[in-house]
């Protein structure tokens, strides 16, 4: 009797344990694209009924929350409600290197973190993720930051003559990840839009999940800076492919999970 009572326990371990595999492979993220604009949701409020015409969900990176207008801020909402993902890009978009040299780590936090959760809280908004401005850090600001927030991105760009889809750093196959980094597809960059689409066919191919980013969205408005804002009709073009290859769009909040 206690031999089959030691058996139907072997077989009750196994199970569990054959169990935690599967949750593990839940983690996996597949083919898919990650978003990301380092301005305020409002900003992109008129492509909202495109955005949700082909599901296509965007990490907003907002600075400055607490300056912005009551209007502004409703809109914010209303994209969030469609799904996109509101986070943390500082009070006042600073060079945190440059800051850190004259600011101890806890002004840091207070003037630049703190300051505009309170603002944030007070709406009923509580972000998880945070993007440095102009891709600066330290490493005590990754410390500190990566007590308050689940994940952090970071900026990578093609280097040593790479093309976008031979930088693996934006590439990722896991959830979980705490240090995201994204390319910029700005016109700064001068991709050609089938160099960007080619990336997203490795994410495809190899079954990982894809980080960009951009700024405004240029539909020829000539107060624009063009350097950062990608032209219309590429932006149209990433999204129409990522829905061909069907690339899950993923925000940081699904990603860092």
């Amino acid at each position: 009797m206690r031999i089959k009572i030691r058996w139907i326990i072997c077989i009750l371990l196994i199970l569990a344990l054959s169990t935690c595999k599967k949750d593990d492979q839940h983690q996996i993220l597949g083919p898919g694209i990650f978003l990301s604009t380092d301005l305020p949701a409002h900003t992109w409020f008129d492509l909202r009924e495109y955005l949700l015409s082909r599901n296509a969900k965007i990490t907003f990176y907002t600075q400055s929350y607490q300056f912005l207008d009551s209007a502004s801020k409703a809109k914010i909402k209303i994209m969030m409600q469609d799904g996109h993902e509101m986070a943390h890009h500082t009070s006042h978009h600073i060079h945190a290197d440059e800051y850190m040299r004259s600011h101890s780590i806890s002004d840091y936090m207070h003037n630049e973190i703190y300051n505009m959760d309170s603002a944030l809280e007070a709406d009923g908004i509580f972000t998880e993720n945070f993007a440095y401005p102009y891709g600066d850090f330290t490493q005590e600001t990754d410390r500190a930051l990566l007590q308050r927030f689940k994940s952090i991105r970071k900026i990578i760009s093609p280097y040593a003559n790479k093309k976008l889809a031979d930088v693996d750093q934006i590439y990722y196959r896991f959830k979980g990840v705490r240090i995201l980094y994204g390319c910029t597809v700005d016109s700064k960059m001068n991709f050609n839009v089938k160099e960007i689409l080619e990336a997203l066919d490795k994410a495809k191919s190899s079954r990982q999940t894809i980080s960009l980013y951009c700024h405004f969205v240029n539909r020829g408005q000539a107060e624009l800076n063009n350097q950062l804002a990608i032209n219309y009709n590429d932006f149209i073009a990433i999204i129409e492919h990522a829905n061909k290859l069907r690339l899950k769009f993923y925000t940081a909040k699904e990603i860092s999970r």
